[in-house]
């Protein structure tokens, strides 16, 4: 006896609701760059924007650079990571607001992906 397309509407419906579950689960936290306004390619669930990473960091990063500007989210699975390219914010940051940031007791990280400013600034926008 075959079980496979026998089940019950009952078991049906916990399986499709599993499976909302599941891709909610899995996409929650992709919202959080666009509720900030900041542009970025768009992720898949559980994966983020990692699987863009087969064309080499240094070709998705200038890509993106091409794409969005100088700043720009991206998603390591579920994990948000902020890309800057702009020597000025990130100046600011690791200057001017480094010791307010320190001061904070939640956890803070920092991601930068700086690779090789100069040759970002021959870029026009």
């Amino acid at each position: 006896m075959s079980y496979g397309l026998f089940f019950s509407a009952e078991t049906w419906a916990l399986l499709m609701l599993f499976v909302a579950l599941l891709y909610i689960y899995g996409s929650w936290p992709h919202s959080f760059f666009k509720k900030l306004g900041i542009p970025g390619p768009k992720p898949l669930p559980f994966f983020g924007t990692m699987l863009e990473y087969k064309k080499g960091f240094y070709n998705f990063d200038v890509e993106c650079f091409k794409k969005y500007g100088r700043v720009w989210g991206s998603y390591d699975a579920r994990q948000p990571v902020l890309c800057i390219m702009d020597q000025s914010i990130i100046k600011t940051i690791l200057v001017k607001e480094c010791y307010s940031l320190y001061q904070q007791k939640g956890k803070i990280f920092f991601f930068f992906i700086v690779i090789v400013l100069k040759s970002f600034e021959n870029f026009e926008m």
